[in-house]
């Protein structure tokens, strides 16, 4: 919902609804379903069925809102960072750029298996919350969820603060050969710039934040999915400077974000869903898996 709510705001002060009006309305019948559907769920259906809906139908929103910012955020900000990225990159490297270094080790076996894992993007954190519901943990399935959602709508916002088409356009001109794979790459890459176009979607590194998310609650909540993360987690976090997608800047601030939203966000929610309770008293450990807040202080 509140995501939606600063959409629109930035919708009504920056860009005006007559430059987004099909945005702007889709945005408004959003919030309208987030609530009215608990609504309907409490008092009138009680089908698991229309429980099932409750409990991903945001995740659908959540991907519908990240393909409303190539419209958007040029409306909102246009004012584009990417010298700026460019110039820390190079600080760091010791005035090279990262994706043109990345050729010393280009290889169409590697290009392709990481332009495939990135493409992969939403289904690392997906297929996580999917199997906590079917393996009926409902309340770290809630937890986990909240999480996610919330870290893709502090992803979503960083597009707006610091809007950059990423080094693949910016720094073309510099890079002395082409990324080539081996059976998928040309047909995943085209397929992803046909959908998404050119958009300033590149600081903070999404790819990277939500996969780092990820990677701590499939080990707080279910530690037989974290290996298989980890590998699609790092995989997924190399490729986009590989890719030249990102800057080395906008994985590092993803990286930042990250450890800032699972520090805070799962013992937020965790509150939520049992107001004025500990979370030592209501989620206790599984045998095989660590328990939720082992780590941070007690919240009472």
């Amino acid at each position: 919902m509140g995501i939606l709510v600063v959409l629109n705001a930035l919708i009504l002060v920056r860009a005006g609804v007559q430059n987004a009006p099909v945005i702007f309305s889709m945005n408004c019948v959003f919030m309208g379903m987030l609530l009215a559907v608990p609504v309907l769920h409490f008092r009138y259906i009680q089908g698991s069925w229309f429980e099932t809906f409750r409990d991903f139908y945001p995740l659908v929103i959540g991907v519908i809102v990240f393909f409303e910012h190539h419209h958007l955020v040029p409306l909102v900000n246009p004012n584009d960072i990417d010298d700026v990225l460019v110039h820390l990159d190079r600080f760091l490297f010791l005035g090279n750029d990262p994706t043109v270094l990345a050729e010393s080790i280009t290889c169409p076996v590697v290009t392709e298996i990481f332009q495939v894992s990135y493409a992969t993007f939403y289904f690392l954190p997906a297929l996580l919350i999917v199997v906590l519901y079917l393996k009926d943990k409902k309340i770290q399935f809630h937890i986990a969820a909240s999480t996610i959602y919330f870290s893709l709508y502090v992803c979503y916002l960083g597009y707006y603060i610091t809007p950059a088409i990423g080094p693949r356009f910016t720094l073309n001109q510099l890079q002395t050969m082409s990324l080539e794979g081996v059976f998928l790459f040309d047909f995943v890459r085209t397929t992803l710039d046909n959908w998404e176009g050119i958009t300033r979607d590149c600081c903070p590194s999404g790819h990277t934040m939500h996969s780092v998310v990820t990677l701590f609650l499939a080990y707080k909540f279910y530690k037989p999915y974290f290996k298989t993360a980890a590998v699609w987690a790092t995989l997924m976090t190399l490729s986009t400077v590989y890719l030249r997608y990102h800057y080395v800047v906008d994985v590092i601030v993803g990286l930042i974000l990250a450890m800032i939203v699972v520090r805070y966000t799962p013992q937020l929610v965790h509150r939520f869903i049992f107001w004025g309770s500990s979370p030592r008293e209501c989620l206790p450990a599984e045998e095989g898996e660590p328990a939720l807040f082992e780590s941070l202080p007690d919240s009472k």
